[in-house]
């Protein structure tokens, strides 16, 4: 492997470790060169290599609704992401990594990550394992919140129109000139009063919204 130990002893990310250990970071990993437009990684996929920057830029893009959304540009030398499955085994990567400019990074394994961390900082990785799992643990919870939510707002929605039928014909034909349309939806409050007073007193205050003079729905 081409890539020297003064490389990365340049940069600021390794520059606590000893020749020794930059050399074990070498052997275990590999350089891979980018270039513009050329995925490195993807979102989602298991997080199974750590990438470190050493020249060029990566953008990281996120899937943000229907478009990709670049979130983070990498351009600084000692720029890193992934391999979080050296802290937990369903660690995948949260942005996509793709080539900005030609440029080389520092592909290393999560295992050989692991295992270099378990050597040198134990007490690191341990807190970095806790971290990463709160972290995910936290974010898990809020979108099946937001999720819950959102599906409560419409169920509440959906029971209210089928629990008032007769309002929701009043809304739909109500701005309309009096027309057959406006004549059916009398017919169906005056069903739903007969046949099923809950939903017309539930409806009440919908179906007298109109002006005074024009609402056949009003009580005189």
């Amino acid at each position: 492997m081409s890539l020297a130990i003064e490389e990365l002893r340049s940069l600021r990310l390794f520059e606590s470790l000893t020749d020794e250990q930059l050399a074990e970071l070498i052997d275990g990993g590999e350089e891979v060169t980018a270039q513009p437009g050329v995925r490195l990684f993807r979102e989602g996929d298991q997080a199974d290599f750590w990438w470190v920057l050493l020249d060029g830029e990566i953008d990281l893009v996120r899937r943000i609704g229907r478009e990709d959304t670049v979130v983070r540009k990498w351009h600084v030398p000692g720029h890193w992401a992934g391999g979080f499955r050296a802290f937990d085994e369903h660690g995948v990567y949260l942005a996509t990594g793709r080539g900005a400019s030609a440029g080389r990074v520092l592909r290393v394994p999560a295992e050989v990550l692991r295992e270099r961390l378990n050597a040198w900082f134990p007490l690191g990785r341990h807190l970095i394992e806790g971290l990463y799992g709160t972290a995910r643990s936290i974010e898990s919870t809020a979108r099946q919140r937001e999720s819950l939510v959102t599906l409560g707002k419409l169920a509440a929605g959906l029971a209210h129109e089928i629990n008032n039928p007769a309002a929701a014909a009043v809304r739909a034909v109500w701005p309309l000139p009096w027309t057959e349309a406006k004549a059916e939806a009398a017919n169906t409050v005056a069903y739903a009063r007969r046949y099923h007073p809950e939903w017309f007193w539930q409806g009440r205050e919908k179906l007298w919204a109109g002006p005074a003079n024009a609402s056949p729905f009003r009580p005189a």
